[in-house]
């Protein structure tokens, strides 16, 4: 059935979509945890939603025509046994990313191999297990090094591009593409990238990053056309209003308009442009903007691969408790892995211990302990990091 409306506001609720079919038996006992009645729509709905993701599809590379209809599998490695050869991943990533990027600072190029190598590294522990670098990605605070950013880009679209079914090839270039976005940030004086722009020239030469970093990728002769794409149009808009070139809807490749997405969400998470915001309100934020700012349906897509709570989340469930999501089960969900902190007295556990909401999925304790509520960041005078910091958590 499809859901046109709820008994309470959609933004009190955690769905990410306004109007949506219900199709498992998880959604449903999401809704009737929530609320005391629902409306349906049973005149055509499905089959118009149908028709549009057929056309909207028609746009994409063939291997994303068939995203999501293969079944999802559970993770091969338990975020537990990951999250250390991630931690590794990601410290070697940064180190190899920031010598690059002073090296072309200082006009000597890029190097192709050192990028593809950090790609690389991190594309066989996504594959083991995203989660464990999304989760390290909350680390990451905003400053005015590139690196931070460049490498959280590559992870979301990697991860992204694993729940869309990309070919291990495919993924590799979308990672590097994301790697490599804003490169020609290295050409933009450092006091307008620390201070932001503050008149209309400094805007316009921010602005010509884009074309500055598609120059430079080109210089590299060996580096995929898609990846150039990305560097050039990663800031165009799907209403035409972006730039550096005013592109709209199919004009913009998509890879461009995965990395748009993955650029926003980095930012506004990490609050390079104001307060932070908790991953579920900047999975809202992106929703709002469809259509206008971002692929529709790329945007869409993006929500189901992150879900209602994504890696990084602070929540409260039935019994009181509270917790952070750690790792979201592809084939549930709804029934996240949680880093339990506070008792249902808002007490602090020592140490602080892990819980498979999964396992009462099917129980009776299901609705006991299922989540209540996304809290927003710094609830209970939580800090995120701190937790995911200390050694012996895991």
């Amino acid at each position: 059935m499809y859901v046109a409306q709820l008994d309470r506001p959609w933004l009190e609720s955690p769905f990410m979509f306004q109007g949506f079919f219900v199709r498992t038996d998880e959604e449903l006992e999401q809704l009737k945890q929530l609320c005391n009645f629902v409306y349906i729509d049973e005149e055509g709905k499905e089959q118009q939603q149908g028709k549009r993701r057929v056309a909207a599809n028609e746009a994409t590379s063939p291997p994303v025509e068939n995203a999501g209809k293969q079944a999802a599998k559970p993770h091969p490695v338990a975020i537990e046994d990951e999250i250390t050869e991630a931690r590794k991943i990601r410290e070697q990533a940064s180190r190899r990313f920031r010598d690059m990027l002073d090296e072309a600072r200082l006009g000597k190029g890029i190097d192709v191999g050192v990028a593809n190598r950090i790609v690389g590294d991190m594309v066989e522990s996504l594959l083991r297990n995203p989660d464990a670098l999304l989760l390290l990605r909350s680390l990451s605070q905003y400053d005015a090094e590139a690196e931070s950013h460049a490498i959280n880009c590559s992870i979301l679209s990697m991860t992204f591009g694993r729940c869309l079914h990309l070919p291990h090839h495919e993924l590799t270039e979308l990672g590097l593409a994301a790697l490599l976005h804003d490169i020609g940030e290295t050409e933009i004086p450092v006091e307008i990238l620390h201070e932001g722009p503050k008149n209309t020239e400094e805007t316009s030469l921010y602005r010509r990053h884009t074309e500055f970093g598609a120059n430079i990728l080109r210089d590299m002769y060996s580096l995929p056309e898609r990846v150039i794409n990305v560097a050039l149009s990663h800031h165009e808009q799907i209403n035409g209003e972006g730039y550096p070139r005013g592109l709209k809807g199919d004009e913009i490749d998509y890879f461009s308009r995965i990395v748009a997405i993955t650029n926003v969400y980095d930012h506004i998470t990490l609050g390079s442009s104001g307060p932070s915001l908790p991953p579920a309100e900047a999975l809202r934020y992106l929703y709002l903007y469809r259509d206008k700012f971002f692929d529709s349906d790329v945007t869409e897509r993006f929500i189901e691969c992150l879900g209602v709570y994504p890696v990084g989340s602070l929540v409260e469930i039935a019994t009181g408790e509270v917790a952070i999501v750690i790792s979201i089960p592809p084939e549930a969900h709804l029934y996240p892995r949680l880093l339990l902190v506070l008792d249902a007295h808002k007490n602090r556990y020592q140490p602080p211990h892990i819980m498979n909401l999964a396992q009462f999925a099917s129980s009776e304790n299901a609705q006991k302990y299922a989540i209540s509520r996304v809290l927003p960041a710094g609830s209970y005078d939580i800090d995120i990091k701190s937790y995911l910091q200390r050694d012996g958590v895991f």
